[in-house]
């Protein structure tokens, strides 16, 4: 019998990643999966796996909705960013179950940190804030319009998609931080656009290889995983609304303010704890 305030806790896990993910176009993994080691305590074989298949679940459907309504999904792209995460899935999974718990731990720790650098982008900031105090307008960030990514090669997608999948097998994310980042930061594609090609790549099954490895191996609670996607359909619908309407650079920020820290716990939690 599963108790009533597990329940509760585990929605509102799938809550708040759902709110991630509407705004920045990614999984919810990297919130859940501290989530689940921090606060119920499991494995990170069993939060990897658990997270994982709550992600293979169609969620952010009215998410991607909102995006579609405005005109912000590239279909095409979506499709051979998920046929790259497909593969590269489950590779991901295969490498988490052969190397140690503490090292994964440590080697997540660094990931988030990496992802809350990226969503700070102190070099911007930085440029930003000498621009106000000269009383100088602030640098735009170069981005060029969607009909311009219809023309990139097919390859860089599944090359994308990937490296996104080998990321979702070893951290149980959906793999939406590596395809946002790669499209800005590389392609130079709008925010907002962006986030919805992830959301939309994300929404197939492709972490089914690696939820099958994990599964195989007893890391996967199935009733944990669909309670999570329930929380994350009613969280990124609800943020989706809002990313569409706002600038989220200040919550952005902060995101990636909460990622440094938790990061940093991972890797000095096994020196100290």
């Amino acid at each position: 019998m599963v108790e009533t305030d597990f329940i509760i806790n585990i929605i509102l896990t799938g809550i708040g990643a759902g709110i991630f993910a509407g705004m920045f176009g990614i999984g919810g993994g990297i919130v859940i999966l501290p989530a689940l080691m921090l606060f119920f305590r499991w494995t990170y074989p069993e939060a990897t796996g658990t997270s994982l298949a709550a992600l293979l679940l169609p969620t952010n459907f009215y998410a991607l909705y909102n995006y579609k309504r405005n005109g912000m999904l590239y279909l095409r792209g979506a499709a051979f960013l998920s046929l790259g995460m497909l593969a590269g899935c489950y590779f991901g999974a295969d490498s988490t179950l052969r190397i140690s718990e503490s090292i994964m731990k440590e080697l997540f720790g660094v990931f988030q940190i990496c992802m809350g650098i990226k969503y700070i982008k102190p070099l911007f900031a930085y440029k930003v804030l000498i621009a106000k105090i000269k009383g100088v307008p602030a640098p735009p960030e170069p981005y060029q319009e969607l009909s311009e990514a219809e023309s990139i090669p097919f390859y860089y997608f599944i090359i994308i998609g990937l490296l996104s999948g080998m990321s979702a097998g070893l951290f149980g994310i959906g793999g939406g931080v590596i395809i946002t980042t790669a499209l800005i930061s590389i392609f130079k594609i709008p925010t907002k656009n962006a986030v919805a090609l992830s959301l939309s790549a994300m929404f197939l099954p492709t972490g089914i290889f690696g939820v099958m490895k994990f599964y195989n191996a007893g890391n996967v609670h199935i009733t944990a995983a669909i309670l999570i996607a329930v929380g994350i359909e009613v969280g990124s619908n609800f943020s989706s609304r809002l990313a569409v309407k706002m600038n989220a650079d200040f919550f952005k920020r902060l995101f990636g303010i909460v990622l440094i820290i938790s990061g940093l716990y991972f890797i000095i939690r096994e020196f100290v704890l």
